[in-house]
């Protein structure tokens, strides 16, 4: 009976330890489960989505002007629609060519008389820089038969700028000229031919209906470029001259090999007519 005893003991014994050992496994378990519960309720997991609305990232259009270097412009349109067109020469078949005449540095008195002999319509692209305060200069060959049109205050690479400083280039100048000549110019030629979509946003802001380029340019005597090949000039073509020493004898070259060729100097706004 004592061994028996013995037995059942060690037998209770063996049984509640058992007990107890599952009962502390359980609390264990019961802890990790609840810490694990609170560190996924700070932190989301990176496969949750965020709740309630929220403001898509906008996406710039693939045809819109980057803007990341540029300062704000409150003026800037919000469409791109309705820029001006860039001509490089007119697509006529009247026998006309154009001469357009760039800066302005040189005032010689000379280009009134041969306008005036030869019956010659100019486009000016005045740049402001260049005047140097001889108005009256531009104001008697405005009186002689040019236009004056718009090439910046101070002649630099637009496309190096942001739209704001290119609006201001293209605004300055033609808002001094309205006041000078009586008119707002709206035809922009932007200096060494240099642009991209923002000058034409900021031409469109300007008020230019046009940015006019050219297809040929007489820079010493010599014609380079045209469409009437080797060295010709056809109709429609545009001619790029600068004011420089010599250039009304440059210009009165080329009036004879223009009138050689059957061709005569038009006047480019003609062409361009503002809408």
């Amino acid at each position: 009976m004592r061994e028996e005893r013995q037995a059942w003991l060690v037998a209770a014994a063996l049984v509640l330890a058992a007990v107890v050992a599952i009962g502390v496994a359980f609390a264990t378990s019961s802890r990790s489960a609840s810490g694990s519960n609170t560190a996924a309720a700070g932190k989301p997991s990176a496969t949750a989505k965020p709740t309630g609305h929220t403001t898509p990232t906008a996406t710039p259009s693939s045809s819109a002007p980057s803007t990341s270097n540029q300062t704000p412009n409150s003026v800037a349109p919000t469409s791109t629609a309705g820029l001006p067109a860039v001509v490089r020469r007119i697509d006529t078949k009247d026998q006309v060519v154009f001469i357009t005449i760039d800066d302005g540095y040189t005032h010689d008195p000379a280009l009134i008389t041969l306008m005036k002999d030869r019956h010659m319509p100019v486009t000016v692209f005045l740049l402001n820089a260049a005047v140097n305060g001889d108005w009256a200069y531009f104001k008697k060959l405005q009186a002689a038969g040019a236009t004056i049109q718009d090439h910046t205050l101070t002649h630099p690479f637009l496309s190096r700028h942001p739209l704001s400083n290119q609006q201001h280039q293209i605004c300055g100048s033609a808002d001094i000229y309205e006041t000078q000549f009586g008119y707002r110019p709206w035809i922009f030629r932007p200096p060494y031919g240099d642009f991209n979509n923002d000058t034409k946003i900021a031409a469109k802001n300007c008020g230019m209906k046009y940015v006019a380029l050219w297809n040929a340019s007489l820079p010493h005597a010599v014609l380079r470029g045209g469409s009437g090949g080797s060295g010709k000039l056809a109709a429609g073509d545009i001619v790029l001259v600068h004011f420089r020493p010599n250039f009304v004898r440059d210009i009165s070259t080329l009036l004879d090999q223009i009138d050689s060729w059957g061709l005569h100097v038009g006047k480019l706004e003609d062409y361009l007519p503002k809408p």
